[in-house]
């Protein structure tokens, strides 16, 4: 029972994907760019580290990231079998594995309650995947899109609630400043999504 939650948001965020993807692109949500908001990675990001910061253990922590994620993934594809009567086995294969992938992140993020210098990792490694995403979005001088804004504040507030004292805090934010440059790089996560898309399709 107390994974049930996890699963229900999982669903309902997973349909709710589906339904904002149905959205014309000339209607107002098309327009500012909210419609694509969660068809980018930050959001996902963002939901791990809120599921480790609530979290009461590691295992907890793990078995509900999994859940959020399989659940979603399932929902929107079994809601895009119902809108278009066709199932695209291989896109649920390769965001399955993704999912799976997931609770690698979660337990990164984990470090951040350790002793030492290795507690800054839980808290750089979750900013450096949004500031590479959000870096996309400046080198096509795409300042006004909603996916930036979201990144730019969720970098934000995880420097402010994850580290647990200042020392980190500033550590890890002195560590992003210098890793500034090389975040086109550090889009990890994208550039294992293409690597399998390219497995599986080319």
């Amino acid at each position: 029972m107390r994974y049930c939650k996890s699963i229900f948001i999982g669903l309902l965020f997973g349909s709710l994907a589906k339904i904002v993807d149905l959205i014309p692109g000339n209607t107002l949500l098309g327009y500012l760019g909210l419609k694509d908001l969660l068809n980018y990675l930050g959001v996902f990001i963002v939901v791990v580290c809120f599921v480790e910061y609530n979290s009461k253990n590691t295992k907890e922590g793990i078995v509900k990231t999994l859940c959020f994620m399989l659940s979603m993934v399932i929902s929107y594809y079994c809601a895009t079998l119902f809108v278009y009567r066709y199932f695209p086995y291989r896109y649920l294969l390769l965001w399955s594995i993704v999912a799976v992938c997931s609770p690698l992140l979660y337990i990164l993020i984990t470090l951040r309650r350790k002793n030492g210098h290795i507690a800054i990792l839980g808290t750089l490694i979750p900013n450096l995947l949004l500031g590479s995403e959000a870096y996309k979005f400046i080198s096509t001088s795409s300042y006004f899109t909603p996916q930036l804004w979201f990144d730019v504040i969720a970098v934000i507030i995880i420097f402010w609630k994850l580290p647990l004292n200042k020392k980190n805090r500033l550590f890890s934010i002195l560590g992003f400043v210098i890793l500034i440059p090389f975040l086109e790089q550090l889009d990890l996560i994208n550039q294992l999504a293409n690597y399998l898309y390219g497995l599986m399709f080319r």
